[in-house]
């Protein structure tokens, strides 16, 4: 085939021939490595561009998962804080107040928990007493071991007089009422409850409010 005929059949191939025969074969290496060094360039910069989307995308996910779980683990905290298992391997949790659950260590042992059935009446306290007694009441499925109720005393006015939480150790089993009593808060014996016998010293009578806040319940 002649030069003639090559140019003809493929003019590229003609010119790049005759470059190659003007320029040096060293020129055209440089040209081709050139070539390949940019090609190579391109590729590293978008292989590293779809790793950052990808190292982007799993931290978005680790992210998602971890506010998930916060937001489980808050809505948890609500009716769930913590159990406890006691020296008789039974376990205890603890319930809100305010949120009707479900316990029991297997299907076929699970009751519907309603803390309002969880009552206080009887309340005592006389002018001379260091103590204030009163009746847990326990109408729900479940055994009571304690509570943790906010109690508020009001003179007869209704004008609050003190606030306090006290943890009432009581060991009620389900169905059954007991007495159980928990020091004063009126150090200087200057009140009485106003149901209570009226003394004959001069003391001030009062009203209380129970508010329960948790039960520690087990079955």
């Amino acid at each position: 085939m002649t030069a003639t005929d090559l140019r003809v059949l493929n003019p590229v191939i003609f010119n790049l021939v005759s470059l190659m025969k003007k320029k040096g074969i060293a020129y055209h290496l440089i040209y081709a490595g050139w070539r390949v060094l940019g090609i190579f360039a391109v590729a590293m910069a978008l292989i590293l561009i779809f790793t950052q989307k990808a190292d982007g995308k799993k931290i978005r996910q680790r992210l998602k998962v971890a506010t998930e779980k916060s937001a489980s683990t808050k809505s948890n905290r609500k009716t769930i804080k913590t159990d406890s298992i006691d020296d008789r391997g039974k376990k205890w949790q603890k319930l809100s107040a305010d949120s009707i659950v479900f316990i029991g260590k297997d299907v076929d042992s699970i009751i519907r928990f309603i803390p309002s059935s969880i009552k206080f009446a009887g309340y005592d306290k006389q002018a001379t007493s260091r103590r204030e007694t009163f009746h847990v009441i326990n109408e729900s499925a479940a055994d009571l071991k304690k509570a943790l109720i906010e109690i508020i005393y009001k003179d007869m006015k209704g004008r609050m007089l003190h606030k306090r939480k006290v943890n009432v150790v009581c060991d009620v089993p389900s169905g059954e009422t007991r007495i159980t009593d928990i020091p004063t808060w009126d150090t200087q014996f200057s009140f009485y409850y106003y149901l209570s016998n009226k003394p004959r010293r001069i003391a001030s009578p009062y009203m209380v409010e129970f508010h329960p806040l948790y039960f520690f319940v087990g079955k």
